[in-house]
């Protein structure tokens, strides 16, 4: 990545905003485009291929604020890491404000947008002038066209180049005159009398030379070149707006991107051909300079005279001397271009000159843990391997020497599991081994000292003994009996053990009756505590038929966890009863019928855990015993992605086929929001915060 960049990380992957350039319309009535490119890596620093979403918007404040112009690219080829849009190609650019700042933000994907965002401002409104200008009528006036055609043939290109026919339109080629060092422009004579077409006579002397492009040139001496301010959408003849050097070391933050993995340097282009050497008129003498008189009153423009020859085209990757350094660079940084031995000084042999890079910045103070990434794409299976030797089998809570560490932890830290002073490294004393936690990334190219952000969350096991259950009732509608004191009993058969979780149980009932107000609906746990939930019109309910989820949608007369007889820390595990009594005289031929039951609630599994993720094996997975595995029941209905194991004589083993993150709300989640960060109301173990 070079140093005119920009990067972020967004899942996994690495954007480089490395230039912003803005494309005049065609004509005037055209609405305004700018090109936006860009590298994509994936978090190894690989550059990354296929369709991205892109999204662009323009806003009137650097941070916060609503969008004034937006569109997305739904489908952005990314090849080999390059990323390029045209902007305003989607949604015109039109009817933005001119008196205020703009700047664009960036997102990819689904992702939260790039920040901080980019000043568009300046160059959009130098563009929006130089379109403005070019719509008024321009008789009597300078004009500067794109190119030049007479009738249907050109006779100058896009690059100032004579294309037309040279027949009478050049003389006989003078001899090449000595270089000498620019004079100053003299002033243009008066304009003559305009005579008849005369025969083409010799080539005239050769004008000085114009003014030659400065690269320290800084017009409105705000220390900052005007091509760096151009390039970074800044503009340089206002010294108010200026790139932002928050760590005041000379060089814009938008020039200093995180340091990557470096990768390796790929083999070198083949230059492309030189252009053809225009023909130079004769140099004339050059006198002494004098000094520099009052600026005078501009003279009257003379006429156009006939276009010099072109001289040597400037060839940005052009190295004459294969030193690795462009000429260009080396005349930048005073080494020869034209000598091999003299390059620019480069003491980490980078590639890249030391004098391109900024002061090295203060180290800052080490940020706190972040949160896990997410899961990497599953790599292709390789090949089956030998059969390796049957190793011994491990209890994975055995601690042979007692020291506080399980043996097969210091089997994969590669420390003695029977040497009580051998134990793995844990440089924080926090309990758990440096070994279980990830590797650092690679150091980034220190910047200024930002502020401290917030600690991220303390590390998590990644197994939890929190289950969420949803047990329903099977069996088809049930028939309720009219007008009956007694009603009917419908019994709910739990079989998971566990303690039930304060906030989390509930009870969805689908009913079909014709007078709600009529009805009277308990349920009662396994320990006989009944808790009403419709009492007919004391509930407030009324009407025909009911679907809800209690206290989701209804709240219930008896409060789940009201004190002294509340649900949380109750055994789940038992026959759950609901009882409904039907009081309704009237409607003799009326449909009565429960439909639907269930109760959900999360369970603290006594002997069972739950692994938050995918369980990847290397090798082969050996039980001291012969094992069978088969689908987990509840009432003899399967249990989508559950599994029961039974080795020998031990009781059942059940494995969960699932993974918190993957979007899905999976046996055993509150939540799933797509990923395992925490603090975004769905924790690392797809809990509900």
């Amino acid at each position: 990545m070079n140093t005119l960049s920009r990067a972020i990380r967004l899942l996994g992957l690495s954007c480089a905003v490395s230039v912003l350039a803005l494309a005049l319309p065609a004509a005037a009535q055209d609405a305004l485009t700018f090109s936006y490119q860009g590298t994509l890596t994936d978090g190894d620093g690989a550059a990354v291929d296929g369709q991205r979403a892109v999204s662009f918007r323009i806003y009137d404040a650097g941070e916060g604020g609503e969008a004034i112009w937006s569109e997305t690219h739904e489908a952005l080829e990314v090849v080999g890491g390059l990323l390029t849009a045209e902007v305003g190609s989607v949604m015109p650019i039109e009817n933005l404000p001119t008196d205020s700042g703009l700047y664009m933000g960036v997102t990819i994907g689904d992702e939260p947008e790039i920040s901080p965002r980019v000043v568009i401002g300046p160059a959009l409104r130098a563009r929006w002038a130089t379109a403005a200008a070019q719509t008024h009528d321009v008789a009597g006036q300078d004009i500067h066209p794109a190119s030049v055609s007479i009738g249907d043939t050109p006779v100058i290109d896009a690059e100032g180049n004579w294309v037309g026919p040279v027949e009478g339109l050049r003389g006989p080629q003078g001899p090449q005159g000595i270089a000498g060092a620019d004079g100053l422009q003299g002033a243009a004579g008066p304009a003559g009398p305009q005579g008849a077409q005369g025969a083409q006579g010799a080539a005239g002397e050769r004008g000085l030379p114009g003014q030659n492009i400065v690269l320290d040139r800084d017009q409105d001496q705000d220390g900052t070149p005007d091509w760096v301010e151009v390039m970074l959408g800044y503009d340089p003849a206002d010294a108010a707006s200026a790139p932002i050097d928050d760590n005041g070391d000379g060089v814009p933050d938008l020039m200093v991107g995180p340091m990557g993995t470096r990768g390796s340097r790929g083999p070198r282009g083949v230059n492309g051909p030189q252009g053809i050497q225009g023909e130079g008129g004769p140099q004339g003498s050059v006198g002494p300079v004098g000094p520099a008189g009052p600026q005078g009153l501009r003279g009257e423009r003379g006429p156009q005279g006939l276009r010099g020859q072109a001289g040597a085209s400037v060839v940005i990757d052009l190295d004459t001397d294969l030193d690795g350094f462009a000429d260009w660079l080396e005349n930048a940084l005073n080494s020869n271009p034209l000598d091999g031995a003299s390059v620019p000084v480069d003491a980490d042999n980078d590639g890249i000159a030391d004098a391109l890079r900024g002061l090295q910045g203060p180290k800052g103070d080490q940020g706190a843990q972040g949160d896990l990434g997410p899961q990497g794409l599953q790599g292709a299976v390789g090949s089956q391997g030998d059969q390796g030797i049957q190793g011994p089998a491990y209890d994975l809570a055995t601690d042979t020497d007692g020291d506080g560490v399980a043996d097969w932890i210091e089997l994969m830290a590669g420390t003695d599991p029977a040497a009580i002073d051998d134990v793995p490294a844990d440089g924080d004393q926090d309990g758990v081994a440096d070994i279980l936690r990830g590797p650092a990334g690679p150091q980034g190219v220190a910047g200024g000292a930002g502020p401290v952000g917030p600690a991220g969350q303390d590390g998590l096991t990644p197994l939890t003994d929190l289950f969420v259950e949803t047990i329903a009732l099977g069996g088809g509608a049930v028939a309720i009996p009219r007008a009956d004191a007694a009603g009917i009993d419908v019994s709910l058969d739990v079989g998971v053990e566990g303690i039930i979780e304060a906030g989390s149980f509930s009870v969805a009932l689908d009913i079909t009756h014709p007078d709600l107000s009529q009805l009277s609906i308990t349920i009662i746990a396994p320990d006989a505590t009944a808790y009403s939930l419709i009492d007919g019109p004391s509930s407030g309910v009324g009407g025909v038929d009911l679907n809800v989820n209690i206290p989701g949608d209804l709240a219930p007369l008896s409060d789940f966890e009201a004190q002294g007889s509340s649900v949380v820390g109750k055994q789940a595990q038992g026959r759950w009863i609901l009882r409904i009594i039907d009081t309704d005289l009237g409607n003799p031929d009326a449909l009565r019928s429960l439909n639907g039951f269930s109760i959900a609630f999360t369970r603290r599994a006594g002997g069972a855990w739950r692994l938050m993720g995918d369980l990847h094996v290397q090798g082969n997975v050996y039980a001291q015993n012969s094992c069978t595995m088969q689908p987990a029941s509840d009432n003899g209905v399967a249990i989508p992605g559950i599994f029961e194991m039974v080795c020998g004589n031990n009781a059942p083993i059940r494995l969960y086929g699932y993974s918190c993150g993957n979007g899905q709300l999976d046996p055993g989640e509150s939540c799933d929001d797509g990923n395992q960060a925490a603090g975004d109301g769905c924790d690392t173990r797809c809990i509900a915060e």
